[in-house]
């Protein structure tokens, strides 16, 4: 099944499919959204080679430390070439390593998404954001 611009809707598997699919489409990320799932953002895991991968937009994974141990990813040039990068993430399982991440900046894949001419935006409730040190708006 394709939508109006003869982009597959089915689920890729195959990276040079995504990117084939992606060059198609002739549009932008506009919006990467992630829910925080694992912390291993977009199947980029910590201490991995992919997460030096400067050159390809689309990369396989295939000995991802979590199952499935094959998927495939998105690399940094893509998602900090997006215009609004979101974290949605909600609940107490995700407090710790909110403030690993964004108060003692620890260096996980998800503290590198840096857009070049975008946003990120991390959007918490209050249990998710419960470690930090800050005063939250209501």
């Amino acid at each position: 099944m394709e939508n109006a611009d003869g982009v597959s809707k089915e689920p890729i598997s195959d990276p040079s499919h995504m990117w084939n699919c992606l060059k198609k489409s002739r549009q932008k990320v506009d919006l990467p959204q992630t829910d925080g799932s694992g912390w291993t953002h977009l199947s980029l895991f910590p201490d991995h080679a992919l997460l030096e991968d400067h050159e390809r937009l689309v990369a396989p994974i295939e000995d991802s430390p979590n199952e499935p141990p094959c998927r495939v990813t998105f690399t940094f040039p893509l998602l900090n070439a997006a215009k609004l990068f979101v974290f949605a993430l909600a609940g107490d399982s995700k407090s710790d390593m909110v403030a690993r991440i964004l108060q003692n900046q620890e260096d996980f894949p998800t503290g590198r998404v840096y857009p070049l001419i975008g946003t990120v935006l991390w959007l918490l409730d209050q249990r998710a954001a419960s470690q930090l040190e800050v005063t939250l708006e209501t």
